[in-house]
């Protein structure tokens, strides 16, 4: 009974600790963001990180000059998340490999992070943006719950997509705002 009622304390405290943590992360103040140099640092940081890990990277932009809502630390924070969610799903394959994409989407900025990993199983799917639920032995299971919560600030929103054997596609999608229009706003 001690060993039981220990487990459940350990389990209750790792359940606050999230709970902590999850309600830590929050978009402090939106503003419009140039996307470009958002996009050329995050992809430098990608590009460093991967070559590290010797994970093959595929960086494509179909993105002009524009500007998204958001907050930068957010932004830097949910993208990072999907990232590391990418590396650590091809750390067993052997031709690892991630690819970048934005591209515009009507009044979106769509960034695609995709991954040759094994992907996740169809069962575990509608769990993976539940708070605590982890496919890896040792991690809390906050990065993508909490990713969604800041997408979601950023009127944005997050799409996990998983082919089983053959990878996972993320989509963030950003809400966007041509210069010509911010000029007009702004004026």
């Amino acid at each position: 009974y001690l060993k039981r009622a220990s487990e459940l304390l350990v389990r209750q405290e790792k359940i606050v600790e999230a709970m902590k943590l999850y309600s830590k992360f929050r978009v402090e103040k939106q503003k419009k963001i140039e996307f470009l140099p958002l996009w050329e640092s995050f992809s430098t940081m990608a590009a460093n990180k991967l070559k590290e890990e010797n994970i093959k990277f595929v960086n494509n932009i179909e993105v002009g000059p524009c500007l998204i809502k958001g907050d930068n630390q957010a932004l830097n924070n949910v993208m990072t998340n999907i990232l590391d969610n990418a590396v650590e799903a091809v750390e067993e394959v052997d031709k690892p490999g991630i690819e970048l994409k934005a591209l515009k989407k009507k009044n979106f900025i769509m960034i695609l992070i995709k991954d040759n990993g094994p992907g996740i199983k169809k069962n575990e799917m509608p769990k993976i943006f539940i708070p605590l639920f982890s496919t890896k032995p040792g991690k809390l299971g906050m990065g993508l719950p909490i990713s969604r919560k800041l997408s979601f600030e950023m009127e944005g929103r997050i799409e996990i997509a998983s082919n089983f054997g053959s990878g996972v596609e993320a989509k963030l999608w950003l809400k966007t705002q041509d210069y010509q229009e911010a000029k007009i706003l702004d004026s």
